[in-house]
């Protein structure tokens, strides 16, 4: 397991452990435009979650309420709800199933967003 360090353009800095050195690299190939992006650092910390049960268990979405991500990323749920809204609105992450009574919504990283930016 490494450590890793990310520096966005606004300058926050968001600290990773825990993860091999595969998925990590395998993350920075799927997501270049992370710190090209006005993300502050909890939007980086949403981003990450969504990629680490996404393209880190080879799948292009997943099933993950708030009550998940929280647990992922020590948040507040509260909070959480805003930066999701504001992600799906940035077009950086996608719904492709909105979440019902029993069941929590399906999520992924916008394929089109992340082509977009790399060629800018």
């Amino acid at each position: 397991m490494i450590k890793a360090e990310i520096t966005t353009k606004k300058g926050c800095t968001v600290e990773i452990e825990g993860v091999t050195e595969n998925i990590l690299k395998e993350l920075f190939a799927v997501i270049p435009f992370i710190t090209t992006t006005d993300l502050n650092a909890a939007e980086i910390k949403v981003v990450l979650c969504i990629a680490r049960n996404t393209y880190g268990k080879r799948v292009t979405e997943c099933k993950m309420s708030v009550g998940d991500i929280q647990k992922a990323t020590n948040m507040s749920k509260r909070y959480l709800q805003e930066i999701t809204k504001s992600l799906i609105s940035k077009s950086i992450l996608v719904e492709t199933e909105k979440a019902t009574p029993t069941t929590p919504r399906c999520i992924a990283i916008n394929d089109c967003f992340k082509s977009e930016k790399a060629v800018r």
